[in-house]
């Protein structure tokens, strides 16, 4: 070996050992490790001597093995990007991300295959999807209308919004919300008066009326928060609650106080002027 060659093969070697994944070569026929790099052991935990002895498919949990073959198999003809697991020497299971590529090494066809430890992004990713899977339980669930807009035009619905305003999900997403307000006077009041509670506190709540697609009125109570309050661009998430009943009721209420009021008026007014015509015919005895 001269001195140029050995040069190249400590690079190589250098190389090899500072990527910061798992590196593995194997033959292509037997899928024996034929070498590995310092992090393959770290991600394994078997030494290098150990390694050597193994055939790739030994790394995958038994309920994964045939599977792995088959990907191995499958890498011959193309490069792939795998997502699996693999099975440390404690019986732990890893996610990891396989990039598997066919090389040519001194006139050999080798494996490559690039470990990628993806353990603590499947447990963020599965974490979002159960905060997903929860949010939407809870928007499915919820006994008001939930929305978020963006620049006034929905972005986002539940159910129980579709059920108040007659319109379906796909009439509404992408459309402004002045097509569920009886005019654009009440639109242009609500959205001045909203945000300017949101620039001032964080949050708004206003009540309005809303426009069915069918044409009745709703009396609800309109809230809104944005989902990040220095960036309206980001979302504002609403609520909306069916307040029409209470208003007729309270319609109703001021209705009866009035009518009392007047009827209360008419008869004092009625007990006053019987005060008086007693008062006369009292003075008019005495004459």
């Amino acid at each position: 070996m001269n001195k140029s060659q050995s040069t190249n093969e400590e690079k190589f070697e250098l190389l090899f050992n500072s990527i910061a994944d798992a590196v593995f070569l194997a033959d292509v026929n037997s899928r024996k490790i034929i070498d590995c790099n310092k992090n393959a052991e770290k991600l394994t935990g078997y030494s290098q001597k150990e390694i050597f002895t193994m055939q790739i498919d030994q790394f995958h949990p038994k309920d994964l093995a045939k599977k792995s073959i088959k990907e191995f198999e499958s890498s011959k003809k193309n490069s792939n990007i795998i997502e699996t697991e693999i099975e440390t020497k404690n019986k732990e299971r890893i996610a990891v991300s396989i990039n598997t590529s066919l090389v040519q090494l001194d006139g050999r066809k080798i494996m490559l295959g690039i470990f990628r430890d993806i353990s603590e992004q499947k447990k963020s990713q599965k974490t979002l999807e159960e905060r997903d899977a929860m949010m939407k339980s809870i928007f499915k669930a919820a006994p008001t209308g939930i929305g978020v807009v963006i620049d006034r035009k929905f972005q986002f619905v539940n159910q129980k919004f579709i059920d108040m305003v007659g319109y379906s999900k796909k009439e509404l997403l992408g459309q402004g919300s002045r097509m569920i307000y009886p005019s654009q006077e009440e639109f242009e009041r609500v959205g001045k008066y909203k945000y300017k509670q949101i620039e001032e506190k964080g949050t708004g709540s206003i009540e309005t009326q809303l426009l069915r697609k069918d044409g009745h009125i709703l009396d609800v109570l309109l809230s809104s928060t944005p989902i990040d309050v220095n960036d309206l661009s980001k979302g504002v998430t609403f609520t909306t609650t069916d307040i029409t009943e209470r208003k007729s009721a309270e319609k109703a209420l001021k209705k009866k106080v009035k009518e009392l009021e007047s009827f209360n008026k008419t008869a004092v007014d009625r007990e006053l002027k019987m005060i008086e015509l007693k008062k006369k015919i009292k003075e008019l005895e005495k004459n």
